[in-house]
């Protein structure tokens, strides 16, 4: 499986729901035109045919009635967030050169009324050659 790897190998806490679900679910969610996660969670609840096309449990269905169905209840709206999250994992790497860098706080604390001394001095020069250059 592609996002296998996403997955904790341990049997520790609540048993991850099923990923192959969560994505036709979320292909089903796009082929009926909805944008929001939030709205298509509350279409599965509505609408026990997209949740047994999905995969999961009907609202109608309690697991207590059921026991013998392999079927996880509807997910909730941070589920399906965080199964986006572990899909696109993969390609965080590519994301990490474009995010920007954290500035320093400055090292001294200035006196009151005090200007902060430039990082990058003489960049008001550099600034008025260039606007110079190309008038």
């Amino acid at each position: 499986m592609l996002i296998k790897s996403q997955y904790s190998s341990s049997n520790r806490g609540a048993p991850p729901k099923d990923p192959v679900a969560m994505f036709r679910s979320l292909i089903l969610m796009t082929l009926t035109g909805e944008t929001s996660i939030a709205k298509w969670v509350d279409t599965l609840k509505s609408d026990p045919v997209y949740a047994i096309l999905s995969g999961f449990l009907p609202a109608c269905f309690s697991s207590g009635k059921v026991s013998d169905i392999p079927a996880d209840p509807i997910p909730g709206v941070g589920t399906f967030y965080d199964f986006m999250d572990r899909l696109i994992r993969k390609d965080r790497i590519l994301y990490k050169s474009k995010l920007r860098k954290s500035k320093r706080k400055p090292k001294e604390k200035q006196k009151k009324n005090k200007k902060m001394d430039s990082s990058k001095p003489g960049v008001v020069n550099r600034l008025v050659d260039r606007v110079l250059k190309y008038k």
